[in-house]
C-alpha cells in the first residue's frame, strides 16, 4: 500500500461532521499525556481510561467559549497488532462519551493508526491531521492552540502554523529536560491541561 492510501480515522461527534460558516478558532488537543493518563504498554481498553486531574473541566471550560476541541492523536497500537482498529475507536468514543457527560464536547478525534515504519502522510510530527480538520471543519489554524505532551506535538503544531503549549503531564516533563537551554525557552509551558486552557481563555478574551 503506498503512502498516499494510508489515511486517518476520523470520529466525529453524533457521527456528523461540523462545518463552520465563517473560519474558527479551535483548540487542538494530544490525547494520551493530556487528557488521559499515558499507559506502560498501551490504552487497551474503555476500561483503562484514567482522565488526568481537571482535564475534564478544563475541555468544558473551553467549550463553554464556543470553542470546538479537536484531538489529534497517534496511535500506533493498531499498526503494531495490539488493538484492532475497531478496539481503538471504542476507546476514543468512550473519552468522547465521558467529556460529554462532564459538560463538554470532543467535536471530532483525528487519528493515525499506522506503525512507525509505516511511512503514512498522517502521523504526527506531520501536519495533516490538523490540515484535513482545518480543511473538512473550516477552522482558523492561525487563531487556534494546539496542547500536547511532546516535542512531536509542537512540531506538528508549528508546521500546522497553530500556537502551541507544552504541558508537564505526560512525557511532558521528560521532554521539557532533554531540551538543550538554547531551546528551553522555545515552548510555552503549562502544568496540565487545566492551566493550559485558563492561559488560552486569557489570551482569547484579549
Amino acid at each position: 500500500m503506498s503512502k498516499t492510501e494510508l489515511h486517518p480515522i476520523v470520529i466525529f461527534e453524533g457521527e456528523k461532521q461540523i462545518e463552520y460558516e465563517k473560519p474558527q478558532k479551535a483548540l487542538f488537543l494530544d490525547r494520551d499525556g493530556v487528557i488521559v493518563e499515558e499507559q506502560p504498554s498501551y490504552l487497551r481498553t474503555e476500561h483503562d481510561i484514567e482522565f488526568i486531574s481537571k482535564s475534564l473541566d478544563a475541555i468544558k471550560n473551553i467549550c463553554d467559549m464556543g470553542v470546538p476541541v479537536i484531538v489529534i492523536t497517534n496511535q500506533s497500537a493498531v499498526g503494531r497488532n495490539i488493538i484492532s482498529v475497531d478496539q481503538s475507536i471504542k476507546i476514543n468514543k468512550a473519552i468522547m462519551k465521558r467529556v460529554k457527560n462532564e459538560g463538554g464536547e470532543i467535536a471530532a478525534i483525528y487519528m493515525c493508526p499506522h506503525h512507525p515504519d509505516d511511512g503514512c502522510l498522517c502521523r504526527k510530527p506531520l501536519p495533516n491531521m490538523a490540515l484535513l480538520a482545518q480543511e473538512n471543519m473550516n477552522l482558523d489554524l492561525a487563531s487556534s492552540y494546539f496542547v500536547g505532551d511532546t516535542i512531536k506535538d509542537m512540531k506538528t503544531a508549528e508546521r500546522a502554523k497553530v500556537r502551541s503549549i507544552l504541558v508537564m503531564t505526560g512525557h511532558g516533563v521528560d521532554e521539557y529536560e532533554k531540551l538543550d537551554s538554547s531551546n528551553k525557552n522555545k515552548y510555552q509551558i503549562a502544568h496540565d491541561l487545566n492551566e493550559a486552557v485558563n492561559e488560552i481563555i486569557t489570551s482569547f478574551r484579549e
